[in-house]
């Protein structure tokens, strides 16, 4: 039964997020759509929805912040694939490697922007708001520390692991908070 929920909502959301940027410039609507299309799990909206769904019997209220979070994380990975040169992830090449460093940038910063813009279309409150904007930091001071680190002779476990959790934990923390925030969220 969980199980045909996810596939559910990972089959809405890959749908839905195919229709987030249709108009633009089409350097920016096709490398949007390829960034949005990749094989990824839909891991952080499932959990967003699912807190919604299990704390007030429907994850609709949260369904806006989810695609948001979604294209957040797409942003995140954008943007990390340029700092670390990866040249593939989920089996295709990165934005970079396919068209070149200034479109990475742009298609990143565009998807920061679209993400925000979900939100505040939505009329989410400033709590909901706070906590994606609170993470989005915490993933930049953690890719930060990261860079850091390359030339850093010694790291300690402690710093090792605050990086972590802001490059990675914040991330998975967020969207579950939101799913129990949305619940103020007008329909």
């Amino acid at each position: 039964m969980m199980s045909e929920t996810i596939t559910t909502l990972q089959k809405k959301i890959n749908s839905d997020l195919k229709n987030i940027y249709s108009a633009g410039p089409t350097s920016l609507v096709q490398t949007f759509n390829y960034v949005i299309s990749g094989k990824g799990k839909r891991i952080r909206p499932i959990l967003t929805l699912l807190t919604s769904k299990s704390l007030f019997g429907n994850y609709k209220k949260s369904y806006n912040a989810a695609l948001a979070v979604e294209i957040l994380h797409n942003f995140t990975l954008v943007h990390d694939d340029i700092m670390d040169n990866d040249s593939l992830r989920h089996g295709k090449k990165t934005v970079h490697e396919k068209w070149d460093t200034s479109t990475a940038i742009l298609i990143g910063d565009a998807m920061l922007a679209k993400s925000i813009n979900i939100l505040s279309e939505s009329n989410y409150d400033d709590k909901l708001i706070k906590s994606f904007n609170s993470a989005l930091l915490a993933v930049c001071e953690g890719q930060a520390l990261d860079k850091e680190f390359e030339t850093k002779k010694d790291v300690t476990e402690k710093e090792y692991f605050t990086m972590i959790e802001k490059k990675t934990s914040y991330l998975i923390a967020m969207p579950i908070e939101l799913g129990a925030l949305a619940y103020d969220y007008p329909l």
